[in-house]
């Protein structure tokens, strides 16, 4: 790819890209990210010990264009630790963070960089949806509880606590120097660090911008190829989040200016982050159980009772029951719960068959009315020509009739004259008198 050099060795963002075994999605990610509209960009590739070929994709990809730097982890560190690695390595004016199975819209970061530097912004929270590998797309409940589908220029978590539900990393362009001055980096060896990273880091500015385009999709990976963050049956996720809970309470508690917050946290809490593992208490071990009462018991029993307002009846009954010690009674909750999602799901799943065959339908329609339109152009076209060919031709014959024309009217004038006269007779009278004898 001939990129200029300046746009090469002086990047204005940096994007950052943990890989690790997402062969399968690896190039339709760095097809967006090398065709942004942007070209002072680095990419900075991060191979996190891959046992498939991802290495090899993103070293073919190096080869073909000098933005992307390729670094390597022999042994598996996660994605903490990667993306620490790339922050320290990034010289981009602003850092964006992109996960290898995801895509992005190839304008996105010239949008976003115009945008953050035309209003001064440390940091710019951007639209996401979700999408799986049947071209679905849905909003996740995160992003629909934290308001973000309004154009701000410039705001705070406080004036905006909404925020709160804001927690990905990945829809957050976010100034370098913001990081660097407040040695913020993500907390190492567990998951859900970008949990406690994105809060940290809307704690620290006045300055953030909400865009609401949506310009970012984050892929839902099919049963049985599920990313880290969609095994919520795995004891050790359940006890990170438990543990990145605790640590974003305690980063509220500890200054006052932020206590404010909490509410909207317990909130969130109750609602999502900790119901998703109550629902899969029909497949869950003892371990299991036994770290849902030592371990989210005693945390929310310290929460005020308003916070289980609004979270909805059959959460609030499982969070009774839990507190109980109830299992029996939850998981015939969750039974119920998920045989009626089941239904829900196999109608939409039948409703979006329908809608995809109508898109191929209107599709094939659309194709076949661009071909007609096509061969009704190609006819206008030969008939526009025939039209100039009798054209050119009628006004061939009228010039041909014209010159006829005037030579006529010069014969008749110079036999009107006696020296025409004299010639007429000498070429006409006296021949015919002489072929006459």
């Amino acid at each position: 790819m001939d990129i200029e050099k300046e746009a090469i060795e002086k990047p204005l963002v940096s994007i950052i890209v943990p890989v690790y075994n997402t062969e399968e999605y690896l190039e339709e990610c760095l097809d967006c990210l090398v065709n942004q509209t942007l070209q002072n960009i680095e990419i900075i590739c991060i191979n996190d010990a891959s046992t498939d070929n991802s290495l090899e994709i993103v070293n073919d990809f190096s080869q073909n264009d000098e933005r992307i730097k390729v670094m390597n982890n022999e042994t598996n560190q996660g994605p903490s630790i990667t993306r620490n690695i790339g922050i320290k390595a990034a010289k981009g004016e602003y850092i964006v963070f992109f996960d290898s199975d995801d895509i992005i819209e190839t304008d996105a970061y010239e949008k976003l960089y115009n945008e953050a530097k035309e209003h001064a912004q440390d940091m710019i929270i951007y639209n996401f949806k979700r999408f799986d590998d049947n071209g679905v797309e849905w909003f996740e409940t995160l992003q629909k509880n934290s308001n973000i589908d309004e154009y701000v220029e410039r705001t705070n978590i406080l004036e905006h606590p909404e925020l709160i539900w804001n927690t990905t990393s990945c829809n957050k362009f976010i100034k370098r120097d913001l990081l660097i001055k407040n040695d913020l980096r993500f907390l190492e060896k567990r998951l859900f660090e970008d949990l406690l990273f994105s809060t940290q880091v809307q704690c620290l500015t006045d300055s953030i911008g909400i865009y609401p385009e949506v310009v970012y999709k984050w892929r839902f990976r099919a049963k049985g190829n599920k990313s880290i963050s969609q095994s919520n049956e795995n004891i050790k996720n359940l006890k990170d989040r438990i543990f990145i809970s605790n640590e974003i309470i305690a980063l509220l508690k500890e200054n006052e200016k932020y206590k404010p917050l909490l509410p909207h946290l317990y909130k969130k809490l109750l609602k999502h982050d900790f119901i998703i593992f109550i629902n899969q208490l029909d497949i869950a071990d003892d371990e299991f159980k036994e770290t849902l009462i030592s371990e989210i018991v005693p945390l929310i029993e310290t929460f005020p009772m308003e916070s289980f307002d609004d979270i909805g009846e059959l959460s609030k009954a499982k969070y009774n029951l839990l507190l109980k010690e109830d299992f029996e009674n939850i998981i015939l909750i969750v039974k119920y719960e998920k045989s009626t999602n089941q239904i829900t799901n196999a109608k939409i799943k039948e409703k979006n068959a329908e809608i995809r065959q109508l898109r191929i339908k209107k599709e094939e329609i659309r194709k076949e009315k661009n071909a007609e339109i096509r061969q009704l152009r190609i006819k206008k076209e030969e008939i526009r020509a025939r039209k100039e060919e009798i054209r050119k031709e009628k006004n061939a014959k009228i010039k041909e009739l014209k010159q006829k024309n005037r030579e006529q009217r010069e014969e008749i004038k110079e036999l009107k004259s006696t020296k025409g006269w004299m010639k007429y007779k000498k070429n006409n009278l006296f021949e015919r008198g002489k072929n006459k004898f």
